[in-house]
């Protein structure tokens, strides 16, 4: 029985370390896009539109990195077994796009060129959880972006899968 009890206590302890390491790789790209946004618009002081998108990807990112600690936050939740996800609606386009522009500084910085390509019958007002989405969409793309040589290209794609007239949609994403 101490010996159950020990390697369930042993388990826990592995899950834990697992959830911070990823929580702390998550909480840095946010936080990297705000500190070079910040810099970026230390050095452009007098362009007045320069410092709007600048501030409006400091807003994005903060936003994010919010909805991280809130994550931290919930991990009680998660740990009690109580824990769903969320359900809104919101635009798909816009998602993608804005996971984009959170790493846009790592692209920048190696060189790296960046697309994204929306199927043309794409439905992009869904129902999900664009918390969780767009945190998974960020991880891949930082993956990308870190294991793309200098210069190299990244593209993402997004289509609807046909599901035969069913109500719901599936969506494919590709890089």
């Amino acid at each position: 029985l101490l010996e159950e009890a020990l390697e369930k206590a042993e388990q826990a302890s592995r899950a834990k370390n697992d959830f911070l390491s990823r929580m702390s790789h998550d909480i840095r790209t946010p936080m990297n896009a705000i500190v070079g946004m910040t810099e970026l618009a230390q050095q452009h002081l007098g362009e007045e539109e320069k410092l709007r998108d600048y501030l409006k990807k400091v807003e994005s990112s903060s936003m994010h990195l919010l909805s991280l600690i809130n994550e931290v936050l919930d991990v009680s939740k998660i740990e009690s077994g109580t824990f769903k996800l969320e359900e809104s609606e919101f635009d798909l386009r816009s998602l993608v796009q804005e996971a984009a522009e959170m790493i846009r500084l790592s692209l920048e910085t190696k060189n790296q060129e960046f697309s994204i390509v929306f199927a043309e019958n794409l439905h992009s007002r869904v129902l999900g959880d664009n918390r969780r989405l767009k945190q998974v969409l960020v991880n891949i793309l930082e993956n990308a972006s870190k294991y793309t040589g200098e210069g190299g290209k990244i593209s993402l794609s997004l289509e609807e899968l046909d599901e035969g007239g069913r109500q719901v949609g599936t969506y494919r994403f590709v890089m």
